[in-house]
């Protein structure tokens, strides 16, 4: 909020200042790493804890501090780099692992929780309806987040660094 207060009305006007990375927007996608980093790692743990499985397991915690690892270190880049143009050329490939990684531990935990989950039923109704509900939360989170990177990751790479500073900077803050 932070940051878009800040481009929107402190700057108003202000062509170059769109060009940059302003301190709320570094500090947005820095603090989003460890932010995203609980929200996923909250997921996978769930995960274990339903499934005990570590076949399942073990692939969505590697995505998930995967992508923890590509956020932070395109936060630092941000951090030093702070032209938007040159941040996005340069990081192109990051921008685009993070989404994927995002993408890909979102789908695989959705799925498999929704796996372990039916594996459960035992036949009696209330218990059924019970564990129908949480896959329906499952699938419901999951797809959630998986549709709202999808749509970002496909806007970013079909228009891709050629398009306007604002833009870029709008979509690398979209990463959080």
């Amino acid at each position: 909020m932070a940051a878009l207060w800040h481009m929107v009305v402190s700057i108003y006007g202000d062509r170059y200042a769109l060009s940059i990375y302003s301190d709320p927007m570094v500090g947005t996608i820095i603090v989003c790493s460890p932010i995203t980093l609980a929200s996923q790692a909250f997921f996978t743990f769930r995960l274990w804890k339903f499934s005990k499985r570590a076949i399942l397991f073990a692939p969505c915690l590697f995505l998930t501090v995967s992508r923890f690892a590509l956020n932070l270190s395109f936060g630092i880049a941000v951090y030093r780099i702070r032209d938007i143009v040159t941040v996005v050329h340069e990081w192109w490939w990051c921008i685009t692992a993070i989404f994927i990684t995002s993408i890909a531990c979102d789908t695989t935990v959705a799925a498999a929780l929704t796996y372990s989950l039916s594996t459960e039923k035992t036949g009696f109704k209330k218990t059924s309806w019970i564990i129908d509900k949480m896959i329906m939360y499952a699938v419901g989170c999951g797809s959630n987040r998986h549709c709202h990177y999808v749509r970002i990751f496909l806007v970013f790479s079909s228009i891709g660094p050629v398009i306007g500073c604002y833009s870029a900077g709008e979509l690398a803050q979209a990463l959080c």
